[in-house]
């Protein structure tokens, strides 16, 4: 999938090409007559048709690369005045040519998750294990720092089991004695958005205590970098959720 916001790069590539054949042309006649403000009937045919066409190259260029555009001028007080333009259009060939080639080369740019950006409550408790080579032992920390202290903390209650404790927190029930509640408040209270918000931070959470904080910090190898990025950044958008949420009690 190309990067430029072009439907059709082949058509723009033949179109492209079309448009260099007639500044050929023009630039063949006037180096044989080195005279272009006399034009052969040759030239002026090709005058007419370089500015037909210029608009739509000029368009293409926008799309695929803003400087090579920049260039689609005609050059002042040269005795052929469409050397920028045939220099811009070559290398607009050669982009749209070879987008297909760059792609399997650089592939897609996308967004890069800055470990740093991490919730505090996550990102700090793993860092130095992670700067260590620990990745195993960075994400169990993170883990247990959030399940074991952060959530206790917040709801004013002892540490427990971390799938009871996210169970309990997030349930849509009303809070009882020793089992105070999490509220986002995104939605009206009891409508169907904020049961969805709530169900989807409950079983989100208990997912993120059963898969990552049993289950893969126990594992004995050390995992992959980028799999367990992917782990922290699943405890950190959990840890976002709860530490804004607000406590109801009975």
């Amino acid at each position: 999938m190309s990067t430029l916001d072009i439907a059709d790069i082949d058509a723009a590539l033949s179109k492209t090409r079309t448009f260099l054949a007639i500044i050929d042309q023009s630039y063949a006649a006037w180096q044989r007559s080195s005279v272009y403000d006399r034009p052969t009937p040759q030239q002026r045919q090709a005058d007419i048709q370089i500015q037909e066409q210029l608009p739509l190259i000029t368009r293409i260029a926008v799309r695929a690369d803003a400087d090579l555009a920049a260039k689609m001028q005609k050059d002042r007080g040269a005795s052929w005045p469409y050397h920028s333009i045939r220099e811009a259009a070559q290398q607009l060939a050669g982009l749209l040519g070879s987008i297909d080639e760059v792609q399997q080369i650089l592939g897609p740019v996308g967004p890069k998750l800055a470990a740093a950006s991490l919730h505090p409550w996550i990102w700090n408790a793993a860092v130095d294990l992670w700067e260590n080579g620990h990745r195993r032992e960075a994400v169990q920390a993170a883990a247990q720092a959030l399940f074991d202290n952060h959530m206790p903390a917040k709801l004013g209650v002892p540490s427990r089991g971390a799938k009871d404790l996210v169970a309990s927190a997030f349930s849509t029930d009303l809070p009882a004695a020793g089992n105070p509640r999490l509220r986002l408040t995104d939605y009206p209270a009891s409508s169907q958005n904020w049961t969805s918000q709530h169900e989807g931070a409950r079983f989100f959470g208990m997912g993120c205590a059963q898969l990552i904080r049993n289950l893969a910090t126990h594992v004995g190898s050390q995992p992959d970098e980028q799999l367990t990025l992917e782990q922290l950044a699943a405890l950190s958008l959990f840890a976002r959720l709860v530490e804004r949420a607000s406590k109801e009690t009975l």
